[in-house]
């Protein structure tokens, strides 16, 4: 297939403030002398734009490139700025290849990614990508893009991310964030600029990284300051390794937020050979660093991660931890009015029920509960009959010491905190709490009672009733 590269014109859609002019310049010079792109200004909002306001304009913009059947366009705002990298027949051959490869998503830059696969010589598949700031989109998944139900919580980051199988980052990045004014980001400008400009770092030294050997393995091609020097670690069989993380005795804990997942973690970090890590993404597994033979990975479903459980694809056990959805959703809600200044306050109960059924009938249809790799185990069970339950995961690990437990210790290289684990004070007792809540709220009753697609989870789980 020729192409004329320089008969390539992509429609590129900018989204900008209406108030922000010095901004609107500033991302008008990025473009002045790149005729490739066919540029169109689109108003995001007054003053900073909302990430509400911003995936509206994203659909308006969808919806035209439907409308005039263009196979693909480019959005970005106005914290975008091309790197060095840049150049026309880099990024236009990339845009090219990434369609024939059958990409839905070609990102310019990313502030964050879990792993990378090389799909060409500067050219990544990732399970997911953070940061919005500069995307290709291709045409086969516009629809997807216009059935979204997009809310509050949600990120543009993470909902493109959720709704693509075939997301890509071209590397050496084309695309910076110049600085805060990104949607996703924070008031306070100046420590927002350190944070964005530290995660695009990391980014880019992983990718680096990763590139540097697939390039050299897959392609011959040597891109290290230091190709012509050995190092002897990487020759002599007698030399240390120092630090390197093994991932046998990988067990992932699977279940929504507020459902027990930090005290089964230091309920199980009680014994030698597992370890007791801060909580985890899925995607971020390959991060853990820990020398125990058993690694416990607590990774409960955020809000909007509508495809959880998304399982790497790495030998491992599961265990799935499930609480009924009342005392979940008055957990939550309790949770909720603590994070981030009490802004979650804005779900309500239907959609806190939604999130509990979304996941777990999410882990029904992609998990074999029945499977050897598999241990199922209900809050209620664990809290009521601690010692018990805890033993019998312990074999179900294969540990040594199978002695159940019912009490445990705080952890060592970290805090229990919101937003990472439990940061409320039962935790702290340091022995499990069989706490009875009193469930006196009739319209959530109702609500749980009346939904069959509860009545069908608990019954699958194995509940003997609704609400406990």
């Amino acid at each position: 297939m020729s192409i004329d590269i320089n008969e390539v014109f992509i429609p590129t859609y900018i989204i900008h403030s209406k108030e922000r002019e010095e901004e609107l310049i500033c991302i008008k010079n990025q473009f002045l002398d790149k005729k490739e792109f066919e540029v169109n200004l689109i108003k995001g909002g007054v003053e900073r734009i909302s990430v509400m306001n911003l995936w509206n304009s994203i659909v308006k913009i969808v919806k035209t490139a439907v409308d005039a059947e263009d196979d693909v366009i480019i959005i970005c705002d106005d914290s975008h700025k091309f790197t060095q990298n840049y150049n026309r027949e880099y990024f236009i051959n990339n845009v090219i290849e990434a369609f024939l490869q059958g990409a839905d998503i070609l990102s310019g830059g990313v502030t964050g990614f879990g792993y990378a696969v090389p799909v060409a010589t500067n050219r990544y598949w990732v399970d997911y990508l953070k940061g919005a700031q500069f995307i290709v989109i291709y045409r086969k998944i516009f629809l997807k893009i216009l059935e979204v139900q997009f809310t509050e919580i949600d990120t543009i980051d993470g909902i493109l991310s959720a709704i693509s199988d075939s997301k890509m980052v071209i590397h050496p990045f084309i695309s910076a964030l110049k600085y805060s004014s990104h949607p996703d980001g924070s008031n306070e400008a100046h420590i927002q600029k350190e944070l964005v400009g530290e995660d695009f770092l990391s980014s880019d030294d992983r990718l680096y990284n990763i590139h540097s050997i697939s390039n050299r393995f897959n392609y011959n091609i040597n891109t290290s300051a230091e190709a012509n020097t050995t190092d002897v670690r990487s020759v002599s069989s007698d030399a240390p390794i120092e630090n390197t993380p093994t991932h046998h005795g990988l067990t992932f804990i699977i279940s929504t937020m507020r459902s027990g997942s930090t005290l089964l973690k230091a309920l199980l970090a009680t014994r030698d050979e597992i370890s007791d890590i801060q909580e985890v993404h899925l995607s971020r597994w390959m991060e853990i660093k820990s020398d125990k033979i058993i690694k416990v990975v607590k990774s409960p479903a955020y809000y909007n991660e509508y495809f959880y459980p998304i399982m790497p694809d790495v030998d491992s056990k599961k265990i799935i931890l499930i609480r009924n959805p009342y005392d979940t959703i008055t957990s939550l809600k309790e949770m909720n009015n603590l994070v981030d200044g009490g802004k979650l306050n804005i779900l309500n109960e239907y959609t806190l029920l939604g999130y509990w059924i979304r996941i777990y009938e999410n882990i029904m249809a992609k998990i074999d509960l029945n499977a050897s790799d598999v241990f199922v185990i209900r809050y209620e069970d664990l809290v009521s009959d601690p010692i018990n339950r805890t033993a019998a995961i312990f074999s179900f690990l294969g540990c040594s010491d199978c002695t159940g437990v019912n009490t445990y210790s705080r952890p060592v290289d970290y805090t229990w905190e919101w937003g990472k684990d439990d940061g409320g004070e039962v935790i702290k007792q340091l022995k499990v709490q069989d706490l009875v809540r009193k469930r006196d709220d009739i319209a959530l009753r109702e609500l749980i009672s009346n939904s069959d697609k509860v009545r069908r989870i608990m019954t699958h789980f194995g509940y003997e009733s609704m609400l406990c």
